[in-house]
C-alpha cells in the first residue's frame, strides 16, 4: 500500500513540473508548453505499476529585430530613413542613432507602424545606429543598421565679373556670374550696389546689363557688385564684393556735338561754376547730368555741358550764320533757353529758370555769361 501512495506522489510531481514550464507575463519572452500526455497504468493486485508517456515542450519563435538603411550616405541637415521591424510588438523597442545623436524609444509595434523613421543628422562623420528590443529591463536583441556616412555639405562655386573692365558713363556694363555644383545649380542672384537686379533659375550663369541712361544707368563713381548662388543641396555660397569705378565721359551723350554745334561763325560763353549747386526738381545734378541751350524755336544750337560735380563748365551757343537761308543759330538780342537731361530717367527738362551773375540772357557775339542760378523743374 505504502508503495502504490509513493508512485503516486511522483505522478503528481510529473504533472506539476509539466505546468511550471508555462512562462507567466513577467518572464522575459514567451514560451509554449504541451503536455501531450501521461498514463497511468495500475493493476487492481495490491502492487500497481504506473507507466508515463514523455513531455513534449514546443518553444514559440525568438524574439528578433532587424533594421537597415535605405542610403547610407547623405550630407549634413539631411533626413536619413532607417527601416526597423520586430517580432514581439508589445514589447519595448529603442533605436539608437549613433553617437551625440539621441535615442527613441517606444513600443515595438510603435516602430513597425512607422518605419521607415526619419532622422536628420546636422553634423558629419560616420554614424553607426542600432535597434534594440526590450522586455522585463533587459535587453533581448539588437541589431545594427549600417554605417552611415553624414557628408559635409558642399557649397556650389560661383563667379562674377563685369565688361567692359574700365567703363565710363557712356558704356553700358554687363555683369556675369557663373555657378556650379556636383548636385546642379537651383538659381543665381546677381546684385549692383547693394540692390538685386537679377536672378536666374536652373542655369550655370547669369548676365545683367545696365545701360548707359535710364533707369538702370550707373552713377559716376565707384560702383559694387557680387553674386550668390544656390545649389539643388539648398546650399549658398556668394562672391567678395567687387569694386570697380566708372568714369565720367565727357563726351556729351544727349545734347550731342553732332546735333547741337554747327560752324555759323559767332558763338558766346556762358560759365557754370560748380558753386552755382544746379538742382533738378529741388536735387542737385548728379555726375552725368547735361544742360544744353536753345533758340526760341526749339533748335539745339552749340555745345552743352556735362555736369561733374568737381569743376567748371564752359556752354558756347552759336549764333546764326548771316550767309544761310535757314536759321542755324541765335539771332543777336535773342532769348537763350535751357534744357537739361537727367542722365538717371533719361528725362528732359525744358521749364528750366536760369539767373545771371554776368549778362542778361540775350545771344550776343563775343558774349561772356556767368550763371548764378539754374533750377530745371517738371
Amino acid at each position: 500500500m505504502k508503495i502504490v501512495r509513493l508512485f503516486q506522489f511522483f505522478a503528481l510531481l510529473l504533472i506539476f513540473s509539466g505546468f511550471y514550464l508555462l512562462l507567466d507575463e513577467n518572464q522575459e519572452y514567451e514560451q509554449e508548453n504541451l503536455i501531450t500526455g501521461m498514463a497511468i497504468q495500475a493493476s487492481n493486485s495490491e502492487q500497481r505499476t504506473v507507466t508515463s508517456a514523455p513531455v513534449n515542450i514546443q518553444v514559440s519563435e525568438a524574439p528578433e529585430v532587424s533594421c537597415s538603411l535605405e542610403h547610407g550616405s547623405i550630407y549634413a541637415g539631411e533626413y536619413a530613413q532607417i527601416h526597423v521591424s520586430s517580432n514581439r510588438p508589445s514589447f519595448t523597442c529603442r533605436i539608437v542613432y549613433g553617437e551625440g545623436q539621441g535615442s527613441n524609444t517606444n513600443t515595438c509595434s510603435w516602430f513597425n507602424n512607422n518605419s521607415p523613421i526619419m532622422k536628420a543628422y546636422s553634423s558629419p562623420g560616420n554614424y553607426y545606429p542600432v535597434f534594440e528590443m526590450w522586455a522585463g529591463g533587459s535587453l533581448v536583441d539588437s541589431a545594427s543598421c549600417g554605417t552611415l556616412v553624414v557628408n559635409p555639405l558642399v557649397p556650389p562655386s560661383v563667379s562674377v565679373s563685369h565688361s567692359p573692365e574700365s567703363p565710363s558713363s557712356s558704356s553700358e556694363i554687363t555683369f556675369t556670374a557663373s555657378a556650379s555644383h556636383p548636385d546642379g545649380v537651383d538659381r543665381i542672384r546677381v546684385y549692383v550696389n547693394g540692390d538685386l537686379v537679377r536672378t536666374c533659375t536652373n542655369s550655370n550663369t547669369c548676365s545683367y546689363t545696365a545701360e548707359s541712361s535710364g533707369s538702370s544707368a550707373l552713377p559716376v563713381g565707384n560702383n559694387s557688385y557680387y553674386a550668390d548662388a544656390r545649389a539643388n543641396n539648398n546650399v549658398v555660397a556668394s562672391t567678395d564684393i567687387k569694386i570697380f569705378e566708372l568714369s565720367l565721359d565727357s563726351a556729351r551723350q544727349f545734347f550731342t556735338d553732332a546735333e547741337c554745334v554747327r560752324n555759323t561763325g559767332s558763338s558766346a560763353t556762358i560759365a557754370v561754376v560748380v558753386d552755382i549747386n544746379p538742382t533738378i526738381n529741388g536735387v542737385l545734378f548728379e555726375p552725368g547730368d547735361e544742360v544744353g541751350v536753345f533758340t526760341t524755336e526749339g533748335l539745339c544750337s552749340g555745345r552743352g555741358v556735362v555736369w561733374s560735380g568737381v569743376s567748371n563748365h564752359a556752354i558756347s551757343p552759336r549764333g546764326n550764320n548771316m550767309m544761310t537761308d535757314e536759321k542755324d543759330g541765335f539771332y543777336e538780342g535773342e532769348t537763350i533757353y535751357y534744357r537739361v537731361w537727367q542722365r538717371s530717367t533719361n528725362t528732359v527738362f525744358d521749364n528750366v529758370a536760369v539767373t545771371y551773375e554776368m549778362g542778361n540772357g540775350l545771344y550776343q557775339h563775343s558774349g561772356i555769361y556767368v550763371l548764378a542760378s539754374l533750377n530745371a523743374v517738371e
